[in-house]
């Protein structure tokens, strides 16, 4: 199917238009915004311009086709706006690392035991 896309991509610029041929889906045909940082692929979407179309691109998700319709100026967020935000993220990181600490201490004082024959019943299908 993708190569059916691309060859369609060639002939016509129309993302949408081909996209409805092949996607089921609306909720996938819908324009959504990409911010830096979400997932690396679509950091690479902020690089096009304007009505500029992607190659076909494969995230662990799926095969991706970008299309850029609109840009967002960038601005300058006043400090007062993300002060608490802010605040926020470094309280959760400093919680994160003393929680590390204290089960890394825990994990030094107490015995832990393992079932091997018991974990090798467990099977777990990766994604």
């Amino acid at each position: 199917m993708l190569i059916k896309i691309e060859e369609s991509l060639k002939q016509e610029k129309n993302l949408v238009k081909i996209a409805k041929k092949f996607i089921k889906d609306p909720q996938m045909l819908k324009p959504q915004w990409v911010e830096k940082g979400v997932l690396e692929i679509f950091d690479q979407a902020l690089y096009l311009k304007k009505k500029e179309i992607s190659p076909i691109w494969s995230s662990p998700y799926a095969h991706h086709i970008i299309q850029v319709l609109d840009k967002k100026p960038k601005q300058q967020i006043p400090f007062e706006k993300v002060k608490q935000s802010i605040s926020g993220t470094l309280l959760k990181q400093r919680q994160k690392a003393l929680f590390i600490k204290w089960l890394d201490e825990q994990s030094k004082k107490g015995v832990i035991l393992k079932n091997e024959a018991a974990l090798e019943k467990i099977k777990v299908d990766l994604l």
